[in-house]
């Protein structure tokens, strides 16, 4: 599988989001009132595994942040199960 790349190394997650055409996924959960975030059918690959991670705050504005520290510099998987569809991206350092 190939990982795509652009030439940016680093920059923001909105921008990250912008240039890659991708959705941010924020809902907030009733039972604790805070707001989860994740990347529309988007995985982390580590190592040989793809696992889902999201990340969760008291605005959706921190939960996005703290999303981006865990997904920074990691290669984001979308649509894994589907092998015509699936795509690998490096994420860029997100500050």
């Amino acid at each position: 599988m190939k990982i795509e790349t652009d030439g940016v190394t680093e920059g923001t997650i909105e921008d990250f989001t912008k240039g890659h055409n991708l959705d941010i996924l924020v809902v907030k959960n009733s039972r604790d009132q805070l707001f989860y975030s994740e990347f529309r059918g988007g995985d982390i690959k580590r190592g040989k595994w793809e696992i889902t991670v999201y990340e969760k705050g008291h605005t959706p504005e921190e939960a996005i942040k703290d999303y981006a520290i865990q997904i920074s510099q990691e290669t984001l998987v979308l649509s894994a199960a589907y092998p015509d569809y699936r795509k690998e991206i490096k994420v860029w350092r997100l500050v």
